[in-house]
């Protein structure tokens, strides 16, 4: 099964494992929005968890938990703009994949790739919040430990659906990832994305469209030979002048090669 497109140069033939992963990119695409809205619609949690854990250890108090507050704020907002923009990148790739063009086909295996390795950390929040607990426990002089109580609280803190509707999003979209990767190196996908050779113009030279013929001339490349009609009178194989009398004969000067002068008598 395949669809038809209809590139410059020639009709081709869609492969059906080239559309599947284009409509797995769309997948990803959304998987990646989806998270996004989440992240966002959990950012005051968040925010509010990280101030919490970091005012309950003694070791930073208050001043250390309002920095870190904020630090997490942007992180999630940055987060969220990123996933945007990967999912606007997928589904750009998509398209061109579509298309067969080879360039998009490179791409969607390097960002491909690295998508498959970043969604198999697990979910961005999570990533964020151990960031910003250990980095706060390394400045602030405080141990493994006490970054160890500030991202427990954090997770406590959170709605029991976050973590594993934010894993299994991450792992889908691995998965999909990968599958797409696969399809567009195999055999069947080849074929598509190679250039296409130009067509050539029926009936004509190559690369100029050829024109209908005009009644009463030759086509092209073909001398014109004339096919009967009037001619002109006293062209070349025209008719002679009807009526007319024939012009007489001028007299030939005297002396001329091989003549007779008057008075002079033949030697033979």
């Amino acid at each position: 099964m395949a669809d038809t497109v209809s590139p410059v140069g020639g009709a081709r033939q869609r492969p059906t494992v080239v559309t599947v992963a284009a409509w797995l990119l769309y997948l990803v695409a959304a998987l990646v929005v989806v998270s996004a809205v989440i992240a966002v619609a959990e950012l005051s949690t968040i925010v509010e968890a990280t101030r919490k854990a970091y005012e309950s250890v003694p070791e930073f108090g208050s001043s250390v938990a309002g920095p870190f507050s904020s630090v997490a704020r942007a992180a999630g907002i940055v987060g969220a703009i990123v996933d945007v923009l990967i999912a606007v990148g997928l589904v750009v790739l998509a398209r061109f994949d579509l298309a067969g063009n080879h360039v998009a086909r490179i791409l969607t295996w390097v960002f491909g790739g690295i998508g498959v390795l970043c969604c198999s950390c697990g979910a961005t929040g999570n990533a964020v919040n151990s960031f910003a607990s250990g980095f706060g426990a390394g400045a602030n002089g405080g141990t493994s430990t006490d970054a160890q109580r500030v991202q427990e609280q954090i997770t406590a803190a959170m709605p029991g659906w976050y973590r594993p509707l934010t894993v299994t999003l991450s792992l889908l979209s691995a998965l999909a990832l990968i599958v797409v990767v696969i399809l567009l190196s195999l055999p069947a996908a080849n074929q598509y994305f190679r250039k296409p050779e130009p067509a050539a113009w029926p009936g004509g030279q190559p690369g100029y469209p050829s024109y209908p013929q005009v009644p009463g001339y030759p086509p092209a490349g073909q001398p014109y030979q004339w096919s009967g009609g009037p001619t002109s009178p006293g062209a070349p194989g025209g008719p002679t002048p009807p009526g007319g009398p024939t012009p007489p004969s001028g007299p030939t000067s005297p002396g001329g090669p091989g003549e007779q002068r008057p008075g002079e008598q033949s030697n033979g």
